[in-house]
């Protein structure tokens, strides 16, 4: 520490340049957290949005590669008018299932069978009519979540996802 010339104070430079050093490391590493949250590298946004299946395919699935443990999040599934019929019948696997608690759908389905190692959603739709369908859950456990889904009888996706502790 030296003492400063004409004032009553001490002043310790190098302990003030790391100081310096450790506030511009903090600013730095909030600007990199802010702008890997705007990307969605946390949550919502422009990394985290994910779609199985090409536009005018029989299923379509949009969903978040990584969500937030114990907070309502939700996927969008498309059925095509070509593929849907009267009575879509849309399947869930068990691995997914036994990880979330499904809290919503909407449109709610007409029907639910269990099957092996998985659940089918059966849906009321004017012929002709594509089917959306959002299907909101709850994580109950933190990690990887490897989901199924399908289109009975026609095409079946399996993606993973991250749920944040």
């Amino acid at each position: 520490m030296t003492k400063h010339k004409d004032l009553d104070l001490l002043e310790d430079v190098p302990h003030q340049e790391l100081e310096w050093k450790l506030e511009w490391a903090g600013w730095a590493l909030m600007g990199v957290l802010f702008i890997g949250n705007l990307l969605g590298f946390f949550g919502r946004g422009l990394f985290n949005d994910a779609r199985l299946g090409e536009p005018g395919a029989a299923l379509q699935v949009d969903y978040q590669k990584r969500e937030r443990y114990k907070a309502v999040s939700f996927f969008d599934l498309h059925i095509d008018a070509d593929v849907a019929g009267t009575s879509p019948r849309l399947t869930l696997g068990s691995d997914f299932l036994n990880k979330v608690r499904i809290t919503e759908i909407s449109p709610e389905p007409v029907a639910v069978h269990a099957g092996a190692g998985r659940q089918i959603y059966q849906f009321s739709a004017l012929a002709g009519e594509p089917v959306d369908v959002r299907i909101f859950y709850e994580p109950f456990e933190a990690g990887f979540s490897t989901t199924r889904v399908g289109l009975e009888g026609s095409v079946e996706y399996e993606f993973r996802q991250f749920f944040f502790p």
